[in-house]
């Protein structure tokens, strides 16, 4: 089941499994957290897996105004790290 938390004004959904040495799985332009389920579930056997669906995807979409920027997804990622 998914969950979601804020960050830069933005509410992101993401999944979490397992335990120990945080592993974050972040995809690509045309994807969402759920590209990452197959590894999500392999390597939660021995880390803390977070698969995050980037702004502007799944479970989300549509937002006006709309900006697409490669450094608003950096500091989406970074945000409070």
């Amino acid at each position: 089941m998914s969950k979601s938390i804020g960050a830069n004004s933005y509410s992101f959904n993401y999944v979490e499994a397992g335990a120990g040495s945080p592993l974050l799985f972040v995809h690509g332009s045309l994807a969402d957290y759920r590209y990452w389920s197959r590894e999500v579930s392999y390597f939660s056997k021995h880390f803390r897996t977070i698969a995050v669906s980037r702004r502007h995807h799944w479970r989300k979409g549509g937002e006006v105004p709309f900006s697409y920027r490669v450094q608003t997804h950096v500091d989406d990622v970074l945000w409070n790290s």
